[in-house]
């Protein structure tokens, strides 16, 4: 059992998200299980901003199959946010997921059910295929070297969505993000450190918004 606690220092301290948690792992009968609570306040969009997550995982011993299932306790009740699972087949011409799930969305209204699925031809790329009763929509990866990985998602109903370039070095990992609006976000993040600034279309109207934060998190076995 591992017992934790996190917080995220930014600019605007009266609303510092924090959180206290609790996890626990267990083998049963063939099955790695991970069930976690966590109490914060300001991390997620609660009514009030406090509330408590649940969280159940489980996976197989070849790790081909995952389940998992989530849901809260707040000022407006308990509230189920997700379930689904993800299964992996290998085969001689790469790995192919079957993941079907179904969300909530943040505004406390059913999502519905979605399935994703996924091929990786390669260690190096990886397609992701998502259908829902909304949209369809596609996500391709790929490992330029071991320090640039690309990725583009687009969709059915909405075209493109955006694409995105992250980086690995000494200075920690770095991620830049272009969305459908044009919308530019420039990431830095390193020791538990994240600096970032996000500039919004037509550029040389907008002022840039910059943020910057400090993750403290300490956990202790039991």
């Amino acid at each position: 059992m591992e017992i934790g606690a996190d917080i995220d220092v930014g600019l605007d301290i009266g609303s510092t998200p924090k959180s206290i948690w609790t996890s626990k792992t267990a083998d049963v009968a063939g099955w790695n299980l991970k069930a976690r609570a966590e109490y914060s306040e300001e991390k997620y969009p609660y009514p009030d901003g406090k509330g408590v997550y649940l969280s159940l995982e489980a996976n197989d011993k070849d790790e081909s199959f995952f389940g998992w299932l989530s849901g809260d306790i707040c000022k407006s009740g308990p509230q189920p946010l997700k379930f689904g699972g993800k299964k992996i087949f290998a085969t001689d011409k790469g790995k192919f997921m079957v993941s079907p799930r179904y969300r909530f969305d943040e505004g406390r209204t059913p999502e519905g059910p979605d399935i994703c699925l996924g091929y990786e031809p390669t260690d190096d790329t990886q397609v992701y295929l998502t259908a829902s009763m909304i949209d369809q929509d596609v996500k391709i990866v790929h490992a330029v070297n071991g320090d640039n990985t690309v990725s583009a998602k687009a969709s059915v109903g909405n075209g493109f969505l955006c694409a995105q370039l992250e980086n690995t070095s000494d200075m920690g990992k770095s991620t830049l993000t272009l969305k459908k609006d044009y919308e530019v976000d420039m990431q830095l993040e390193q020791d538990g450190w994240t600096a970032g600034m996000k500039l919004e279309y037509p550029y040389h109207k907008s002022e840039p918004q910059v943020r910057f934060s400090k993750k403290f998190s300490v956990s202790t076995d039991i």
